[in-house]
């Protein structure tokens, strides 16, 4: 059918949508080429509204720079390390799959996809994988909270992660086995790294380091930092980021984790993560927002003078 639209209509694209229970046309959209644009309420003849996914498919030989436009999924695992960049967009539609919560807009003129996942590493892939899968996110950000592990990493500053690994993961299972990495650690984008470098210095109210962060499925606080800092020498920790930067690495998506510190060696446990959770997530979002301004400057075509 598409073949015939193309050829012989001679159509520049094709739009197709389904509602949001039903799987079977979603499945094929998805496996015959169409990308996620948004969604939209739809009033059916029965008097409902039900979310209507919308898709597009452009002619193999257009030349519609549509297809090429960017999207950020920002993923963030509690809901109010989310709420400061919903306060902040100009929010079009919300959805759920998966267990987790999407919002779809625009921030700073940048269609993007607030994702709130859940705690954990299997909660952080799945709702990566929907990110690139679903909504056609071309990029992923991971933003929030996490826990310092190095001196210079004080409450409140903010790590950006040049590289991030698994610490609770053999090391030889990502290198000897599928998917055959070179090391353990997951490198950041480089385009965006030069851009929260940039950000960095436009936000000089908030230290902002580089460097290493670690992720597993446990809060790391006294018990347990010692052996990880000695193998591993991180900045910082979390339970989301290295598992995001996984998924983004398996489908070639650039990725960036931007995490602010709530808790550190000298200001250790629980309750220090919950005293200080939600102003870390509100300057972890204020980075990354400064950091997709400074992104979207380096997207920006150079003029002739």
């Amino acid at each position: 059918v598409k073949e015939w639209l193309f050829e012989k209509e001679e159509l520049d694209f094709i739009n197709a949508g389904h509602f949001d229970w039903n799987r079977q046309s979603a499945r094929v959209i998805h496996k015959s080429g169409f990308r996620y644009m948004g969604t939209i309420p739809f009033e059916t003849h029965m008097g409902t509204v039900e979310t209507d996914y919308e898709y597009i498919c452009f002619h193999p030989k257009s030349d519609n720079t549509l297809i090429d436009l960017p999207k950020i999924g920002i993923l963030c695992a509690a809901d109010d390390e989310a709420a400061p960049f919903l306060s902040m967009m100009q929010q079009e539609s919300k959805t759920q799959k998966g267990k987790a919560t999407f919002w779809h807009g625009t921030l700073e003129g940048v269609a993007v996809t607030v994702a709130w996942s859940g705690v954990c590493k299997v909660n952080a892939a799945i709702a990566t994988q929907i990110l690139i899968d679903t909504y056609g996110c071309t990029h992923v950000i991971n933003a929030g909270a996490c826990g310092g592990m190095a001196k210079e990493a004080g409450i409140l500053d903010t790590i950006v992660s040049e590289k991030t690994a698994h610490h609770d993961v053999a090391p030889g299972i990502l290198t000897d086995y599928h998917p055959f990495m070179e090391s353990i650690w997951f490198p950041a984008d480089e385009k965006l790294l030069a851009a929260a470098r940039a950000a960095a210095e436009s936000l000089p109210e908030h230290p902002v380091h580089f460097g290493r962060t670690v992720t597993g499925e446990a809060f790391i606080d006294d018990t347990n930092r010692s052996s990880i800092k000695g193998e591993l020498a991180p900045l910082s920790v979390d339970m989301e980021t290295a598992a995001a930067a996984q998924g983004c690495h398996a489908f070639g998506i650039p990725f960036l984790g931007i995490r602010t510190v709530s808790d550190n060696p000298e200001c250790s446990g629980s309750e220090a993560y919950h005293a200080n959770c939600d102003k870390a997530g509100e300057i972890a979002a204020e980075v990354t927002i400064e950091t997709i301004r400074e992104w979207k400057k380096q997207q920006m075509p150079k003029r002739m003078s």
